[in-house]
C-alpha cells in the first residue's frame, strides 16, 4: 500500500510541476523557470 501512495504521490507532483510550468511559459513569465527546474531536480533526488 505504502507503494502505491508513493507512486500516486509522484504523478500529481509531477503533473502539478508540468501544469504550473506550463501556465507561466503561456503567460511568458520566465523568471521563476530557472527556479522551478533546481526543484525539479531536487525532488528527483
Amino acid at each position: 500500500m505504502i507503494i502505491f501512495e508513493k507512486i500516486l504521490f509522484n504523478f500529481v507532483a509531477f503533473f502539478l510541476f508540468i501544469f504550473i510550468f506550463a501556465k507561466m511559459i503561456r503567460k511568458n513569465d520566465t523568471n521563476y523557470i530557472s527556479i522551478l527546474i533546481l526543484e525539479a531536480i531536487r525532488n528527483i533526488n
